[in-house]
């Protein structure tokens, strides 16, 4: 039988949190999920860890260890595997309240005959009460139309997640996550639940605290990134500063001007020309505050 819902957590490292998240996903309401983990390359005990789990027989687990390549790249792998109508995906530190599943495969029910909505938003960490409650709207409105602060857990159609990948460039490990959600805004709609459904830790060893590192160690796929917002951006004044700083990172990478306006599409490299200069003025600035984060 294949369940509704197939939550995916990739985890590297983090046999020391995952039995959290196993006792959160054991003692749902609603078992119509299986849990997919995605062991990018650990070196821990995450794998004893995770057969003594499938051993219990609780809840329907599929474990996949692949090379380590970063999340955004276990993420492609699950979706890629995923055989279940939906896709969502849960850190390993992070733990679901008890109805988390009843709650959104209940929500779904009530929104899935319209093709417009790609999946269902509901808050993670709030640090704010503006999440919007039973609203259709794109990702980007939560923040910058309802003024929400804080994370988000998005599950989603499995057959739109798969037209929507991540692209990590040759040799780094991270592009936010937003490059995706983005994409997928630009032709859908979510379905928003104001309950909080997903309790996260910030932890030593997590992306949050160590992002400024992520960013340096990932600058042309980061520059990617500043791209598309630039691209997708119809306001001018952020248009160009995403195009700033999309130059900046390709010259933290170690790219030369002409590689840079290279990858830039044709409607924009004219203004990518003109910027080239700020763009220098910008770049000991970015580099200095990435460091220090």
């Amino acid at each position: 039988m294949i369940r509704n819902l197939c939550i995916f957590t990739p985890t590297y490292n983090r046999s020391y949190t995952l039995p959290k998240l196993y006792e959160s996903l054991i003692g749902q309401d609603c078992a119509d999920f299986v849990w997919m983990i995605v062991d990018d390359g650990s070196t821990d005990s995450t794998e004893e860890l995770v057969n003594h789990f499938v051993s219990e027989g609780r809840i329907e687990i599929q474990y996949y260890r692949i090379e380590n390549g970063g999340k955004q790249r276990a993420y492609n792998y699950a979706v890629e595997k995923c055989e279940n109508p939906l896709f969502m995906c849960v850190d390993s530190d992070d733990v679901l309240t008890p109805n988390a599943v009843q709650v959104l495969l209940s929500e779904w029910e009530k929104v899935s005959d319209d093709q417009r909505i790609a999946g269902i938003a509901v808050p993670r960490t709030a640090l704010n009460d503006m999440f919007p409650e039973q609203v259709r709207c794109k990702l980007a409105d939560i923040y910058h139309k309802y003024n929400y602060r804080g994370e988000t857990i998005i599950m989603e159609r499995t057959e739109i997640a798969k037209q929507y990948l991540f692209v990590v460039e040759c040799g780094e490990k991270f592009i936010p996550e937003v490059y995706v959600f983005d994409q997928i805004d630009r032709d859908f709609y979510h379905y928003c639940i104001g309950s909080e459904l997903c309790h996260g830790e910030y932890l030593e060893d997590g992306y949050s605290r160590n992002y400024g590192k992520l960013l340096l160690s990932s600058p042309l796929s980061y520059a990617r990134y500043k791209l598309q917002c630039s691209e997708f951006s119809n306001d001018a004044l952020t248009r160009t500063k995403e195009l700033i700083l999309y130059l900046v990172w390709m010259r933290i990478a170690g790219k030369t001007v002409k590689e840079s306006l290279g990858k830039t599409p044709q409607n924009l490299r004219s203004a990518a020309c003109l910027l080239v200069l700020p763009s220098r003025l910008a770049y000991h600035v970015v580099l200095k505050a990435m460091s220090d984060n």
